[in-house]
């Protein structure tokens, strides 16, 4: 009986190790595979940005309140490599990925006009960057299945970035209207300023994911990614940048063939 039961578990063991990922990739029974290690992609990621901090605003020298209410969203698309471990229980990845980012704000201004009259103005913001980032990191698979836990470090640089900025009067209906041409209760900001934003900047993520077998050689992993920061967006200012983001990567191997 003893040797029944060596006999099976050998015969289990490899079978479970040797599975790509868990895929079972073999031609046939007979026909056994040369399991690649290195898979080369695509990638493509949406998801929303939270910041905490604040944002200084002036025009002309004037200071407004400061923009603190601030949300975006984050789109991007890139390539991306990935190195099967033994056993096939972890893979080292990285990405390479153009990424375009987007935040809104918008503050209330409250300007006494006289000792009865308060104007309040809402000035809006909204911030556009480009950038590129470089992200490394490590899959862990969850026991025999096609879930996995991932964490990395990523590395962005701002390619390039504009602001728009209006003011518009709230009321009361005693505030005249902007000296603009024809008169009106809108304008754009076109003199304002704001704080020097890093050129570089750090953060790290953690993420969960699911590998999903579309042929021999080729799997999809939708993912869900949470990013953290290490350190301000801005120079002289904190404001973090955190972001949850859904994305989906293609993997394929260059070589995959019979033994």
């Amino acid at each position: 009986m003893l040797k029944y039961f060596v006999i099976t578990l050998f015969l289990f063991v490899p079978s479970t190790y040797l599975k790509s990922q868990g895929f079972d990739w073999q031609w046939s029974a007979r026909c056994p595979i040369n399991n690649p290690q290195n898979y080369y992609g695509i990638n493509a990621n949406y998801g929303f940005n939270y910041f905490i901090g604040s944002i200084s605003f002036n025009e002309n020298n004037v200071s407004a309140p400061n923009f603190i209410d601030i949300n975006g969203n984050n789109f991007g698309i890139g390539i991306n490599y990935e190195h099967w471990g033994k056993y096939n229980r972890y893979a080292f990845y990285g990405t390479l990925r153009y990424n375009n980012l987007t935040l809104s704000s918008y503050t209330i201004d409250n300007v006494p006009l006289t000792d009865d009259i308060i104007a309040q103005y809402k000035i809006s913001l909204d911030y556009n960057f480009n950038l590129l980032t470089l992200h490394s990191g490590i899959n862990y698979r969850i026991l025999e299945t096609h879930f996995l836990l991932g964490a990395g470090i990523g590395l962005g640089a701002i390619v390039n970035n504009v602001f728009y900025a209006n003011e518009e009067i709230l009321g009361p209906a005693e505030v005249p209207p902007f000296p603009t041409n024809p008169p009106s209760y809108k304008r754009e900001i076109t003199t304002g300023e704001l704080k020097k934003i890093n050129s570089f900047f750090v953060n790290t993520h953690i993420k969960i994911g699911y590998n999903l077998d579309i042929g021999k050689g080729s799997y999809i992993e939708p993912n869900l990614c949470f990013s953290i920061p290490l350190g301000s967006m801005f120079s002289t200012e904190k404001l973090s940048n955190y972001a949850i983001s859904f994305g989906i990567n293609y993997y394929t191997s260059l070589y995959f063939s019979n033994k």
